[in-house]
């Protein structure tokens, strides 16, 4: 197994863990509250229920990112520091670079994601992505992989919003739906002539259930495969 970790030089900080095992299945992304003592050449209790989790799901890699990247033990220490150090200068670059070379994100960081209000950045922090969970608390926070059960199994957390906007109706619009067909509002209406625009390069494109054209999705991919 290829085994990866991404610390700041002084190591208070862990970006990134990533476990590989077989690179020709797709990749899991859990995202935590904060991380352990896991690193490239060991586990702790966490990634290691990650890593089975992963496994049994039919993945091939695994990454682990964390709301808050400051390396504590115990949680409670999170509240010792401010909140930037908490989260770590880079953490959320990192969180973005690895929801984007995915194939499956699966939220895990329990209640306590309310230190420092952090649960307040979720919305705007995941907009735009479909994130899952394996199983949801009482008060609707996504279940740490230590108390749930080994046959649990991924469901909807948060759904990427669609952000439509209309064209105005002319014959060269009038015949490119006529190719692409119709599209589909949330309320199940047709929508005639819906269109997107990238979140990324900021062009209109037929809605396809991403927040991105083909081509900007092919390149994020593209340049995360060569950071791995």
């Amino acid at each position: 197994m290829e085994s990866k970790a991404l610390f700041d030089e002084s190591k208070t900080y862990r970006y990134s863990l990533k476990r590989i095992w077989d690179p020709h299945k797709g990749r899991v992304l859990f995202i935590m509250l904060n991380p352990s003592s896991a690193n490239q050449d060991s586990e702790d209790r966490t990634s290691r229920r990650c890593l089975e989790f992963a496994k049994d799901l039919g993945f091939g890699s695994l990454e682990i990112v964390n709301l808050f990247a400051y390396i504590a033990t115990d949680r409670e220490e999170l509240l010792q520091v401010s909140r930037e150090e908490a989260i770590g200068p880079e953490n959320e670059n990192h969180i973005i670079r690895a929801l984007n070379g995915a194939d499956m994100v699966i939220a895990a960081w329990g209640e306590n994601c309310k230190y420092h209000g952090r649960h307040k950045d979720i919305h705007e922090l995941f907009k735009g992505y479909h994130l899952h969970c394996l199983g949801k608390t009482n008060k609707g926070f996504p279940k740490h992989p230590l108390y749930l059960n080994g046959n649990s199994q991924p469901i909807d957390y948060i759904k990427p919003e669609r952000i439509v906007r209309r064209l105005i109706r002319t014959a060269r619009n009038q015949e490119r739906i006529s190719k692409e067909g119709r599209a589909i509002h949330r309320d199940g209406e047709g929508g005639g002539d819906a269109w997107m625009w990238c979140s990324i390069c900021h062009a209109d494109y037929p809605i396809t259930g991403s927040t991105a054209c083909i081509t900007c999705i092919n390149k994020l991919v593209e340049e995360y495969h060569k950071e791995a």
